[in-house]
């Protein structure tokens, strides 16, 4: 057993003793011990030496300072008296902060309260409010319903009577005493708005009625600014609503009605005076036909006249216009959106650049007197000379084809039509107003598009112009897409009738100018002069000028593929010219006449329809007939001249090129050509070429009257006789061949191709 203060083995822990041994195995003085070698109870015994002497030191140290540790033990006393002090003063500051705490939840809370009530006295002081302002009838309110202008202030009042007319009418409202107080007085104070409201709106519907009213200003700064008043009658009262459309619906139906009147009247005084008849068909006579009879030198002068149109004075052409031609007319094309013409701009004076003046002050006053001073400067259409400037400023002289009228009051109406829809959508266009915007512009305008109907209609039943018909379609084509851009579908009933018009008259006078054709009296209309016979025929231009003028009006306004009833048209009027210059042309007993004729003719058409650029189905047509007739004419002329030397060339090269197999090339059989023939043929030719050509030139250029045509001819011709020539040499050499380097010499007399080529020259360009 050990003894006390050992350690027993039996209760060391060894794993303990390893962490202590490793814990202390660090301490620098252990380690060093270790690595010395010394024991340990002699390190311990030098560790406790050392503590005692640093004990020592420290009892010395703490008896040095003594005086200092009292100081400050009293100090600490001191201070820990003051603390208490402090201490108790702080208690009872936080006792007095919470009673005030206390006061103050108490006083938010009270606050609370009172801020609630006064939320709730707001809200029952602004029903009251809103009650009293929608039930109390005030004095102010009153005189302004009943005695006020009618003015922007008048409409503020007549909102307030309206909300309160509203809120009066709410259910349960009326069984208040002070609502059913109240509603009879607003009642009656809504029957004097109703009363006032409507006299005032016919007070200015009938201003419209006055001469020279500008329409619009009334519509867009009078109508249109008290818009709410009518809007109230057909809220309050929508019989009374009713009775001022239709006033405004009869005003302005008998208004339009005298205006477009009055402007297609004065429009009338600018017309040509003599339109297209009966006797201004294709195959009509002309009206000098009975003066191509004469005869003589005087015969003739008056036929040139009657056929040219000469024959007609100056105010006859300038009343008359062109009937066939389109001379410029399709400028009208250019400007269809220019400004109308106003009739009193025609100033009778001379020509002048000055403009001319516009009653542009709204579509409908532009219409509604001619005579009213102008305003502001605007374009006007051309005359009849056609190819004038629609802005250029006419004379006194000057007349306008039926086209340009139409454009002008067409495009007036479709000016006026648009605003006039737009403005009855501003002002009559109301929620539950009943009726729509387009029955009430139907009603307004119902009478004037009658008018347009009946004045159309008895204007092309008896025109024969088809050209001005075409022109007028497009017209109406081009205001169908006006109105399309501008979103306005007010007008499509009224295009459609006028399409509906026009397409079909067009066409009857079409086949009317076809059917002319086909029953032209072609005996009559060739008496003419011998000299003048064969040249182009009138009918031929009047049918030149006709069909270039229509296909160059084929194309839609707005692009697309021609009409098929145009296209049609052109092709049976066509047909019908080819088959009347084929009668024509029979009637001549000379073939060569008959040949000249349908040349001159057919150049002339083809003339007319390159001049004005036009590539269509009937130029080609008519280029392959010219092509054949000259063909034709040339081999006559030829003939004419050099029929042996041509005979014997068509008959000899057949016969040499089915020569029997067993001939030498280059020979020929002496019964196959006739020697004294050939020796004929270029002795004869030697001698009389150039008389010959002489005499072709001064027919060819005596025969067309086209100088052009002429020359081309007259190059045919001599080329194709410089290739007969050339052939009938290549057969001399096969029946004359050179025997030994030696030829004939009848080959000294053939004329060489260089020869008639030097010749040729003379009379044209071929090289």
């Amino acid at each position: 057993m050990s003894s006390a203060g050992e350690v027993s083995l039996v209760d060391l822990d060894v794993e303990e003793l390893e962490r202590e041994l490793d814990k202390y195995a660090q301490d620098p003085a252990i380690a060093a011990a270790l690595k010395d070698g010394k024991a340990l109870h002699q390190y311990t015994q030098q560790v406790d030496k050392e503590l005692r002497g640093l004990e020592h030191e420290s009892v010395d140290e703490y008896l040095k300072c003594q005086g200092d540790l009292l100081s400050l033990h009293t100090d600490i006393q001191l201070c820990d008296s003051v603390l208490e002090k402090m201490e108790a003063m702080l208690t009872n500051f936080q006792s007095d902060l919470g009673g005030i705490s206390r006061k103050i939840k108490r006083l938010q809370q009270d606050s609370l309260d009172m801020n609630g009530k006064l939320q709730n006295r707001r809200v029952a002081a602004e029903v009251l409010n809103t009650y009293l302002s929608h039930i109390v009838v005030t004095p102010d309110l009153v005189h302004a319903i009943c005695e006020g202008e009618v003015d922007d202030h008048y409409i503020g009042r007549l909102n307030d009577l309206t909300n309160k007319l509203e809120h009066a009418t709410q259910p349960g409202l009326a069984e208040h005493p002070s609502s059913a107080a109240s509603i009879p007085e607003l009642e009656r104070l809504k029957t004097k708005a109703i009363s006032r409201i409507r006299d005032f709106l016919i007070s200015k519907i009938n201003q419209l009625k006055k001469p020279k009213t500008n329409v619009q200003i009334i519509q867009r700064n009078v109508l249109v600014r008290f818009k709410p008043l009518y809007t109230f009658l057909t809220d309050h009262h929508p019989s009374a609503a009713h009775d001022v459309q239709q006033l405004y619906v009869h005003t302005m139906q008998r208004l339009y009605l005298t205006q477009f009147k009055t402007y297609v009247q004065s429009l009338s005084r600018l017309q040509l005076e003599q339109t297209a008849t009966r006797n201004d068909l294709l195959g009509a006579m002309d009206s000098g036909g009975a003066a191509m009879q004469a005869g003589g030198a005087g015969g003739v002068g008056q036929m040139l006249g009657a056929v040219m149109g000469l024959n007609r004075s100056h105010n006859i052409l300038q009343g008359r216009g062109n009937v066939f031609s389109l001379a410029g007319r399709d400028q009208l094309l250019r400007e269809l959106d220019a400004n109308p013409l106003v009739a009193h701009t025609i100033h009778f004076t001379p020509p002048s650049t000055s403009s001319a003046s516009s009653a542009a002050a709204g579509p409908a006053a532009a219409a509604a007197d001619a005579t009213q001073a102008p305003s502001s400067p605007t374009p006007l259409p051309a005359g009849v000379q056609g190819t004038a400037s629609l802005h250029a400023q006419q004379s006194a002289t000057s007349k306008f084809y039926s086209e340009q009228l139409f454009r002008s009051h067409q495009k007036l109406l479709v000016d006026t039509a648009t605003a006039e829809f737009l403005f009855l959508h501003d002002f009559f266009s109301t929620p539950g107003g009943g009726r729509d915007d387009l029955a009430v512009f139907n009603d307004v305008f119902s009478k004037t598009f009658q008018f347009f109907y009946e004045t159309l209609e008895g204007s092309i039943s008896t025109s024969y112009d088809s050209v001005g018909l075409l022109l007028m379609a497009r017209v109406n084509e081009w205001n169908r897409l006006t109105m399309q851009r501008r979103r306005v579908p007010c007008l499509e009933g009224y295009l459609d009738r006028l399409r509906s018009m026009l397409w079909p008259r067009f066409k009857q006078v079409v086949d009317m100018n076809v059917l002319s054709l086909r029953r032209a009296p072609i005996q009559q209309m060739l008496q003419l002069p011998p000299a003048q016979k064969t040249h182009p025929h009138y009918v031929t231009r009047r049918y030149a000028e006709m069909s270039s003028a229509l296909s160059a009006l084929s194309t839609p306004i707005g692009g697309g593929t021609p009409d098929d009833t145009l296209t049609h048209s052109l092709t049976a009027m066509q047909n019908a010219m080819e088959t009347l210059l084929e009668a024509m042309a029979r009637e001549f007993s000379s073939r060569r006449d008959r040949l000249i004729f349908l040349i001159n003719n057919y150049d002339l058409i083809l003339g007319v329809l390159h001049e004005k650029k036009l590539q269509n189905e009937a130029a080609g047509r008519f280029d392959c007939l010219l092509r054949d007739q000259i063909s034709v004419y040339v081999e006559e002329q030829l003939l004419d001249y050099f029929s042996e030397l041509i005979r014997f060339v068509k008959e000899t090269e057949p016969k040499l090129n089915a020569a029997a197999p067993g001939t030498a090339p280059g020979t020929a059989p002496a019964t196959m050509v006739d020697p004294k023939r050939v020796e004929r043929i270029v002795k004869s030719f030697g001698a009389e070429w150039k008389r010959s050509i002489d005499a072709i030139h001064a027919n060819v250029l005596s025969s067309f009257t086209n100088f052009t045509n002429g020359m081309d001819i007259l190059k045919q011709v001599l080329t194709q006789l410089l290739l007969y020539n050339t052939r009938f040499q290549k057969l001399f050499g096969r029946i004359y061949p050179s025997q030994g380097g030696q030829q004939t010499p009848l080959v000294k007399e053939l004329v060489a191709n260089t020869t008639i080529l030097s010749e040729f020259r003379q009379y044209t360009t071929l090289k």
